[in-house]
């Protein structure tokens, strides 16, 4: 289980700090940790690879926040485009997976060239924040308070920032993908 050091580090204590993860119960909840594992153990390529997907170059996109909105973007690769956000869900367990957003919620890199490996690599605490981070994985409990913050942003296309969700002062980021094995699409 490549993902249990950051979920039994995010599940089983209430305020947590690295540099790769800060967890806050009161915003984020308490997933069950069976649920948490096997969630997470279903992200794309974690349990089988059997075409090397996970390492294959593909493009992480949001065209909500692409300039103009919504507008075409050239794959240049033959895997799929993964459009974010992206939510996964499993009994009590979520996690989704947003374009890092600035303190006054905009999303300056809306897609960026990765691969499966280095969003798995943050899953799993091992990743660092950098001056230039591309992708935020959130791990949360089922009717969370974090469910309204993804909920506002879904309705008025604010991004997320991870150190400051709720705009209330820093509160806490489970994983902050940078600039590690990505590169800026110009969109």
């Amino acid at each position: 289980m490549l993902l249990s050091p950051l979920l039994a580090t995010a599940l089983l204590a209430p305020h947590v700090q690295s540099t790769s993860i800060l967890c806050a119960g009161n915003l984020y909840g308490t997933p069950l940790l069976s649920d948490a594992t096997s969630i997470g153990n279903n992200l794309p390529y974690v349990q089988q690879d059997p075409e090397h997907e996970m390492d294959a170059p593909r493009i992480f996109a949001e065209p909500a926040f692409f300039t103009p909105r919504f507008h075409a973007l050239l794959n240049p690769w033959r895997t799929a485009m993964v459009q974010l956000p992206r939510v996964w869900r499993y009994r009590s367990a979520r996690i989704a997976l947003l374009f890092y957003a600035d303190a006054a919620g905009q999303v300056p890199i809306a897609s960026i060239n990765s691969n499966w490996r280095s969003v798995q690599a943050a899953a799993a605490g091992v990743l660092h924040h950098t001056q230039t981070p591309y992708l935020t994985l959130y791990l949360y409990a089922a009717g969370s308070p974090f469910e309204a913050v993804l909920n506002a942003y879904m309705i008025t296309g604010r991004g997320v920032n991870p150190f400051d969700p709720r705009g209330i002062g820093g509160e806490g980021v489970v994983g902050v993908v940078g600039n590690v094995n990505a590169s800026v699409v110009n969109g």
